[in-house]
């Protein structure tokens, strides 16, 4: 049997995206509400994409803190976050380099995954993603896919 592909999560797999996700998130919450959740309850919110996250922060107002979200969470990933984990790009080379195919399934959003592919640097080794649904965590749909 040979290996044909294989599936990545994105966040803390790859990258130590988590820290800055969560940040984003705390303060795209208290600068629509003027509340600062805590780490533990932004992360319980965790499953939907980020669509249903703010949705569930900041009911109705998706048009407004989804970009905010978004700014925030370039502006976070780039002076926190700049580089994969060590040994990563060696994996994907090689990975790249026996013809097996890589895909990413995360429960992000489409917006915030392709900000992170971006400033990793990991968009040329990526074949396919499948991001987050904003209603629930469906990942074994994506995996499906």
């Amino acid at each position: 049997m040979s290996l044909h592909g294989i599936l990545f999560d994105l966040d803390g797999t790859l990258a130590n995206t988590l820290p800055f996700c969560i940040r984003a998130y705390q303060l795209t919450a208290e600068h629509f509400t003027g509340r600062l959740p805590g780490e533990t309850e932004v992360t319980s919110l965790f499953g939907p994409s980020d669509e249903g996250v703010l949705e569930h922060m900041v009911p109705g107002r998706l048009a407004e803190t989804l970009p905010y979200y978004l700014d925030v969470y370039e502006q976070l990933h780039l002076q926190e976050c700049k580089e994969t984990f060590p040994g990563v790009e060696k994996v994907l080379a090689l990975l790249q380099a026996k013809g097996i195919r890589v895909a990413i399934v995360t429960a992000k959003g489409q917006y915030s995954a392709a900000i992170s592919l971006r400033v990793l640097g990991l968009s040329h080794w990526i074949d396919t993603m499948e991001t987050g649904f904003p209603d629930k965590a469906d990942k074994p749909r994506s995996i499906r896919k």
